[in-house]
């Protein structure tokens, strides 16, 4: 049990850093991400909310083993942490795909008067 409880230990750890990591900005992103900086991860917070979720249910599911009881609350906590999952991935979907939109439109009208140029 002790070495599946590290093994879970390092896995959220590695979790929380990636998901630090993505909010980090970078002048080297492609474009900005839905808060309006360059990120390293374009996909920025999805990705990081998507971490710190599946880290969260990692933490939840190690506390139990360790424990080795029924822990009332286990399954009350990961139906609340994946109901506020879902609605934060419902939330930022809608922009995220709000903001494809309008960078493609951005995109075809930038390549049109390009060719017009030419």
């Amino acid at each position: 049990m002790k070495n599946i409880s590290l093994i879970l230990l390092i896995v959220i750890i590695i979790m929380l850093i990636a998901g630090v990591k993505a909010l980090l900005p970078s002048v080297k992103a492609s474009k900005p991400n839905l808060w309006g900086y360059r990120s390293l991860c374009t996909f920025t917070p999805i990705s990081s909310f998507i971490l710190f979720w599946a880290a969260a249910i990692l933490f939840i599911v190690r506390a139990r083993i360790m424990s080795q009881n029924t822990m009332k609350g286990t399954y009350i906590s990961i139906i609340v942490l994946s109901v506020l999952f879902i609605s934060g991935i419902i939330f930022y979907s809608y922009k995220y795909v709000a903001a494809k939109k309008d960078g493609t439109k951005y995109r075809v009208q930038s390549t049109e008067k390009k060719t017009n140029k030419n």
